[in-house]
């Protein structure tokens, strides 16, 4: 819930040119930055082969590296997750 509280000026309150200009960008910024991050982050784990946990601003790649195999798939997955 957002509160907007006029910011007067000078002179008579009924006139509207003598009030501050409001600014909702950062009403926007609050709103938008979160679902964009949830956009961004979602898409992280497309094209994996190993586990991708995600917990708000923690990421852990996981994988079992008991042979050449499994190192090269993490190997891969690491390339992936730095472009």
């Amino acid at each position: 819930m957002v509160n907007i509280v006029p910011i007067f000026k000078k002179d008579k309150k009924k006139d509207p040119g003598n009030y501050r200009p409001v600014s909702l960008i950062l009403v926007l910024n609050s709103i938008l930055g979160p679902v964009l991050f949830n956009v961004f982050i979602n898409e992280l784990d497309t094209g994996l082969e190993e586990t991708l946990s995600k917990f708000a601003d923690d990421t852990k790649l996981a994988g079992a590296v008991d042979s050449f195999n499994g190192r090269e798939a993490l190997q891969r997955d690491l390339n992936k997750l730095e472009r």
